[in-house]
């Protein structure tokens, strides 16, 4: 049968003349997420409004007020970060199925 646990691979290390250096590569993904109100405050995020109308007590930092995050927005990131692990995931198992365990 056809083993497909995962094991974490051995870590890459570049030779430094001061000593080892380990490759670690990430990456940061910037988003626009669409919503009817700002991300920590009710205000309406309305293109073409009058200005300064769209702006809610949080985001005139009036004393006392605190940030309530929008779950909506929170939700559809949770949302797209699960179907970018998928694909990612998809795309390792088809580009590598002999690496994998």
């Amino acid at each position: 049968m056809l083993d497909l646990t995962y094991t974490m691979p051995k870590p890459k290390v570049i030779s430094g003349a001061r000593g080892d250096w380990e490759l670690v590569i990430g990456m940061e993904i910037h988003a626009q997420v669409s919503s009817n109100a700002k991300l920590f405050s009710g205000a309406s995020t309305q293109v073409g409004a009058e200005p300064n109308s769209n702006v809610a007590f949080v985001d005139a930092a009036m004393p006392g007020m605190l940030p309530v995050i929008n779950d909506f927005c929170v939700a559809q990131a949770v949302r797209t970060a699960e179907h970018i692990i998928e694909t990612v995931l998809k795309v390792k198992r088809v580009s590598a199925p002999n690496k994998m365990g």
